[in-house]
């Protein structure tokens, strides 16, 4: 039965006009190597497999910058693909969400007890403005906390903005996508919204971060690396 080619790049003759077996193509049409279509089926011939993807390096959520290291309570929970760099004090009980960036470089940062950063969320400062988040403090989705002071209790709303030296009361609540604009503040116990934020009215419920404490110490003990399922994360999301 006549057998088709398709065109050996690798022969230096070629035989790309072949359209049939001659007497000294070789059992496969090609002496050297090629793919071959006879009734239907295609057969495809290499020299050695293709080399396999090398394994992914798995991200380190700490980094120490120059002489300046993050410290994480041993009770804390930092995602693996958080990033807490410098001077970075992570206290009890405390949260850091995938995604987060904690950016000590220039000034100190505190994350106070049992309080957590959610998933994206942003934390900086700049020299004399340090960022400080009090006990039971939630910082939502994406939110920027910005040089600024949380007291205890409070709540900064998913992408809310706080910038330098801006205060956010004791129990007191940022509403999602306000901006409070350097030096402001939010008095205890109060909502504000907006852009610039203005208060509006006292919480209703006092805010608190005791879920997010369950969920921490939930992901501390059960969260696994698919490439390692064996392997359960540390306190900073470090294989133990």
């Amino acid at each position: 039965m006549p057998r088709d080619f398709r065109p050996c790049p690798a022969c230096p003759d070629g035989h790309a006009d072949r359209a049939q077996d001659g007497p000294d193509d070789g059992p496969d049409g090609c002496a050297t190597f090629g793919s071959k279509i006879t009734a239907g089926v295609v057969g495809v011939f290499a020299l050695s497999p293709p080399a396999p993807a090398p394994a992914p390096e798995a991200h380190m959520p700490l980094h120490t910058l120059e002489d300046l290291t993050p410290d994480i309570h041993p009770t804390a929970f930092v995602a693996p693909s958080a990033d807490v760099i410098g001077q970075v004090k992570v206290e009890a009980g405390a949260s850091i969400w995938f995604g987060a960036v904690l950016r000590g470089d220039t000034e100190q940062l505190r994350v106070g007890e049992r309080s957590n950063v959610q998933d994206g969320a942003v934390l900086h400062a700049d020299p004399g403005f340090p960022c400080t988040l009090h006990e039971d403090v939630t910082v939502g989705h994406r939110a920027v906390v910005h040089g600024a002071t949380c007291e205890a209790g409070s709540l900064v709303g998913m992408g809310a903005i706080m910038l330098n030296g801006s205060r956010l009361g004791r129990g007191a609540v940022l509403g999602a996508g306000a901006l409070l604009p350097e030096g402001k503040e939010v008095p205890d116990g109060m909502l504000a919204v907006g852009t610039p934020a203005r208060v509006v009215r006292p919480v209703a419920a006092t805010p608190n971060a005791a879920s997010y404490v369950r969920n921490g110490e939930r992901y501390r003990a059960g969260l696994r690396s698919q490439a390692d399922p064996a392997s359960p994360t540390g306190p900073a999301g470090d294989p133990t």
